[in-house]
């Protein structure tokens, strides 16, 4: 299993999200019928960068495309823990913010396995 790549500067995580899904059915009643969907709850996050160079970018757009799909470890330095995740999405969004060394707004989410 591949390891988020170490030369990447410390994003900005925001918002971190624990999810946990159910099953929802309604009646025409009024009332709903629930239960959990899955039997353990998973982290999600949302990572940022403001002003990551170009060379950053190709290394984060090498690991996506060669990763995308499947799993790898990251860890996230608020907690010190590492995960098991995967990219939730399929893209990674990025920017030219104009500055005369070339740096990008880049973000993309990551979702626990």
């Amino acid at each position: 299993m591949a390891d988020w790549p170490s030369s990447l500067p410390e994003p900005s995580v925001t918002p971190a999200k624990h999810r946990k899904g159910q099953v929802k059915a309604p009646f025409k009643a009024g009332y709903v019928h629930s239960h959990a969907a899955e039997t353990r709850a998973r982290e999600a996050w949302e990572l940022s960068w403001d002003g990551l160079s170009q060379a950053h970018l190709n290394t984060l757009f090498t690991f996506f495309d060669a990763n995308i799909g499947g799993t790898f470890n990251w860890t996230w330095a608020a907690d010190s823990v590492t995960y098991v995740v995967r990219f939730a999405g399929d893209e990674i969004k990025y920017d030219y913010i104009g500055k005369a060394s070339g740096e990008y707004e880049v973000s993309l989410s990551l979702e626990e396995n």
